[in-house]
């Protein structure tokens, strides 16, 4: 995430504009909730243009500020934001961490922009949450720059919010000497100083909360926490007597955790994990001295870290064996970043490498940033164990010992920078080893299966899977990675079975491979060694027009910030696993047989839509508006 900060040149001032650093779904809501503001961003204001006089600040209460935090409607979800974690951001304000609050009045409307300290590192740069709130004291909306501000609460956003009622209570209550005791305000800390036990004070931030409460409604000064006792004078024990110490206390058959700190002791807790070898996490590829090179001096680099990038058979075996909860197993993330896996491949293979897809490349480096649920990913998840079950009952019938094997992220040491994730692994006596990829289509979770399910087709008057659909890339790269013969292909809906045994296309594997390779030497790497693709103040994208009937793919909506009429919407559908999730069906988009057409309103909370679902064969003359946004 950028941050905003002034470089001063010979020329002039270069500023860094935070919002550029923004992806495009991100920065096209940022942009719409500056509108009320008269587009003006708080982080782009200077200094001077805000004030610290409390007098004119809107009464904000607990109401206003439960109101925001739980019930207001989150403009990617349409959801209630239900951020009660973020009530707890009261533990900020009362800790001394919410600083230099500042408040100006645009359209009649108050902006604050504050600062609060990180609670883990005191010694990074503060955070900058700002608020949007009217004149009654509702809160209209927020951001911040940490991660979790990006969906627009946060326990910073939180903090800021419970400062604001703290400071505007003391300014309406009345005081003996009618000056307002702005001293009950929790004093800015910038440093935690070390203390010793006896000097802290354990009083939790709830109970702080409440004394503070009380004492600004009874105008009575703040009582401090416990009183302090005073403890017996005790000689200080010497080397012998505490190595005596720990020796008893290693012989109880406990584990007490002191003895940890101690270096005779440490390597009975050394975790037995450790011992373990696994595969390198790309991440850590990143060296600072590649942030700063040109693309073609990175990309020479790369091809000699590429040829270094090993994994053995002994941290394949330990990597499937740690993930075998898959997403459940943060292992699972960590091992696939920066790895081409399975169900990503035939966007890989389809990328044009002298422009590839940034948020392709993103999704590949950064794994755990791109976690996503919806309604077709929840119903999937929650089915597939049934289809699990129906596919074992099916199978048991017929093969002789027949056995299901859940399975890991699999990594080929012929291939260390691809990996797979096949749903199970089963065996029998008489077809031996076999994947197993099971699928649950949300659009067709009730109906029977035919080529209406978008992945299957009729090929000689039978039901195939499509050899163009991503998912026949996902099985042939899982094959080639497990290096098993043949994959059994289950498509499960609530009416229906169907399962089709898909063998290794070895010709089409080589293909994936060269190519694979290609993007991982040409697009990846550089992302990984240099951040390249991720450097702030990058070129700014080209801006289009166009008119109703000149769309864009979903694919170049994710990645172009586009302007102009008819059709050209900033892109309100999420990536997940399978690629880019679209339409009222929320599959994945398939760019090569997917026909689709955009809503024209704005608002729209799926904006890219199938013909198919749609119910049209091609595009109409003018503006179009779908069935849900027509009612509007």
């Amino acid at each position: 995430m950028s941050t905003n900060k002034i470089i001063k040149s010979t020329d002039a001032k270069v500023k860094e504009i935070y919002r550029d650093g923004l992806d495009t779904i991100t920065k096209a809501r940022y942009l719409d909730k500056l509108k009320g503001i008269g587009d003006k961003d708080p982080y782009e204001m200077q200094k001077s243009e805000f004030s610290a006089d409390m007098a004119h600040w809107p009464e904000v209460t607990y109401p206003d500020i439960v109101n925001y935090l739980v019930y207001t409607q989150s403009a990617y979800t349409l959801n209630e934001l239900k951020a009660y974690k973020s009530l707890q951001g009261y533990n900020y304000f009362i800790s001394g961490f919410v600083q230099d609050i500042g408040h100006t009045c645009i359209n009649g409307k108050s902006v604050f922009l504050g600062k609060v300290k990180h609670s883990q590192r005191m010694s990074d740069p503060s955070l900058r949450p700002w608020l949007i709130v009217e004149q009654d004291g509702s809160v209209t909306s927020a951001h911040c720059t940490c991660m979790a501000g990006i969906g627009e609460v946060c326990s910073h956003v939180g903090a800021l919010l419970f400062a604001i009622e703290a400071a505007v209570k003391i300014r309406n209550s009345q005081t003996v000497t009618e000056t307002k005791a702005y001293w009950m305000l929790p004093s800015a800390v910038n440093k935690v100083e070390y203390k010793s036990v006896q000097d802290i004070d354990f009083t939790s931030a709830k109970t702080k909360k409440r004394k503070l409460d009380q004492a600004i409604a009874e105008d009575s000064p703040v009582t401090s926490g416990p009183k302090q006792r005073k403890l017996p004078t005790v000689k200080e024990p010497s080397t012998q007597d505490l190595n005596n110490f720990f020796s008893s206390l290693s012989r109880t058959g406990t584990r007490p955790v002191i003895l940890s700190l101690v270096p005779q002791f440490a390597h009975m807790y050394r975790p037995k994990v450790l011992d373990r070898k696994y595969p390198t996490v790309l991440s850590e590829l990143y060296t600072e001295n590649c942030g700063s090179l040109q693309s073609n001096e990175l990309l020479k680099q790369c091809e000699e870290v590429f040829h270094t990038i090993k994994v053995t058979e002994e941290e394949a075996k330990n990597c499937e064996l740690a993930t075998r909860d898959q997403a459940k197993a943060k292992q699972w993330f960590n091992f696939r970043i920066g790895r081409i896996t399975a169900s990503r491949v035939k966007r890989v293979c389809r990328t044009a490498l002298d422009k590839p897809s940034k948020s392709l490349i993103k999704d590949i480096c950064y794994p755990i940033s791109k976690t996503f649920t919806s309604k077709a990913t929840t119903w999937g998840c929650d089915h597939e164990k049934d289809a699990k079950v129906d596919y074992i009952n099916t199978m048991s019938k017929n093969h002789i010992n027949f056995q299901w094997h859940d399975s890991g992220l699999l990594i080929n040491p012929k291939y260390p920078f691809m990996g797979a994730s096949p749903d199970g692994r089963v065996s029998c006596d008489c077809c031996g080893d076999i994947l197993v990829e099971i699928k649950c289509p949300y659009c067709q979770r009730t109906a029977e299966i035919s080529d209406e399910v978008d992945c299957l087709k009729i090929t000689d008057g039978s039901l195939h899977l499509d050899k163009g659909h991503a998912y026949f890339y996902q099985i042939q790269c899982q094959l080639m990675v497990a290096e098993v013969q043949s994959c059994d292909f289950v498509v499960w809906t609530e009416a229906d079975f169907y399962k089709e045994r898909i063998t290794i296309d070895n010709i089409f594997c080589i293909d994936m491979v060269e190519r694979s390779s290609l993007f991982f030497k040409k697009a990846i790497l550089p992302e990984l060694i240099g951040k390249l693709y991720s450097r702030p103040l990058q070129e700014a994208t080209p801006l289009t027009t166009g008119t109703p009937n000149q769309q864009r793919s979903p694919l170049q909506e994710a990645t172009t910030l586009t302007t102009g009429t008819s059709n050209q919407q900033s892109l309100s559908s999420t990536t997940s696993d399978d690629g880019l999730i679209i339409c009222t069906c929320q599959t994945p988009y398939n760019e090569e047989v997917d026909d689709v057409i955009g809503c024209d309103n704005e608002n729209c909370p799926f904006v890219w839509f199938h013909f198919k679902c749609a119910k049209i064969k091609r595009i109409p003359k003018g503006k179009w508006f779908c069935k849900e946004c027509r009612k509007k």
